[in-house]
């Protein structure tokens, strides 16, 4: 009877252990660590990962918005998995993938005079208060530079790093440049596209050489797909990544 009772035990950790390589090789089991820039967390990543963790209840998920740079040194010391931001990283210890483009608009009130049209300009904007991004990214010298092309200076009365708080400081005239991600559904706001063009390149960082687990790789889809959605919704054609060789 002792070495009954001791064999069952036995043959219930073997179970047991078999059954947990099973669920890791069929993406059931298992963690993956997520870190996304501001705006793509929560324009679209945070759906992503909710939807995920409903479609892998065995899948636990650690979801950190952190700015560019953290993102970017997560992923190099490999605290995780998987990153996302806007450009590409220049590290050398990370794969990048670039998926698609967002571009820059302009938030704006429903009743302002620029609403009616579809698509402003730095002609358009110039008479009236703007909000930037931070002055030394690559968006806001793009931005600066349209505006000087028809020898304009733009009307900055603000600059913030965080697209999400523009809708805080919109009000009467003030137009805000923002990433359309990042942009809260709000019926008193609407969003007008910005020419010309300023893009938004979107890239995937994973750590150097590492090679991705189903789990990871199922992520990495719904991400994906989250993201299209909302360029969709958005009326912004997504570019294609381009073929590899």
């Amino acid at each position: 009877m002792q070495l009954r009772e001791e064999a069952e035990r036995l043959w219930n950790q073997v179970r047991l252990f078999s059954e947990g390589v099973d669920a890791l090789q069929t993406s059931r089991r298992g963690l993956i660590t997520v870190a996304a820039i501001p705006a793509l967390a929560f324009g679209g990543l945070a759906g992503a990962a909710t939807s995920f963790s409903q479609a892998f209840e065995d899948v636990k998920i650690g979801f950190h918005v952190e700015m560019s740079k953290r993102v970017v040194e997560m992923v190099a010391q490999k605290h995780a998995d998987v990153g996302f931001i806007h450009g590409g990283s220049g590290n050398i210890h990370i794969d990048e993938n670039y998926i698609t483009d967002s571009e820059v608009m302009c938030l704006m009130d429903r009743n302002h005079p620029l609403a009616q049209h579809t698509e402003v300009t730095p002609k358009n904007l110039a008479p009236y208060p703007l909000i930037c991004f931070d002055a030394n990214t690559p968006p806001s010298v793009l931005i600066r530079d349209s505006f000087a092309k028809f020898g304009l200076h733009p009307k900055i009365q603000l600059e913030m790093n965080v697209s999400r708080l523009a809708d805080t400081f919109v009000r009467d005239n003030i137009v805000a440049f923002v990433d359309p991600f990042s942009a809260i559904a709000n019926p008193k706001l609407t969003l007008r596209r910005f020419v010309p063009r300023v893009p938004l390149s979107i890239f995937m960082l994973t750590p150097k050489g590492q090679s991705s687990s189903r789990i990871l790789e199922a992520f990495v889809t719904a991400a994906t797909e989250k993201v299209f959605q909302k360029l969709r919704s958005l009326a912004l054609a997504p570019t294609e990544p381009p073929e590899k060789d």
